[in-house]
């Protein structure tokens, strides 16, 4: 899973995201310069973004479920939490 995060994070969407969203430059391109937590839970990831990204959360959450639509098949949704508000987005069927 770490290595599809950073792959992610390497992307042109997410280094473009990042400098929009005045993320610091030595966190471009690291999963913990995007995320605040990213947890496996059965077949879901829950994941917090940092702050300064929530601007930009469901355009980044939309990108991010199709790469792991494509990476990791058997993750069948992301859920982000932001605050007390849970939202969640679906990446794929789940394991066959």
């Amino acid at each position: 899973m770490a290595e599809v995060l950073t792959e992610f994070v390497q992307t042109d969407f997410a280094l473009q995201t990042c400098e929009y969203c005045n993320v610091a430059p030595t966190d471009y391109g690291q999963v913990w310069g995007m995320f605040e937590s990213v947890k496996p839970v059965d077949s879901r990831l829950v994941i917090k973004l940092k702050s300064g990204l929530e601007q930009r959360s469901e355009k980044l959450l939309h990108k991010l479920a199709r790469h792991l639509r494509e990476r990791m098949p058997e993750i069948s949704s992301i859920q982000y939490q932001k605050g007390t508000i849970t939202q969640t987005v679906m990446v794929s069927g789940g394991a066959r």
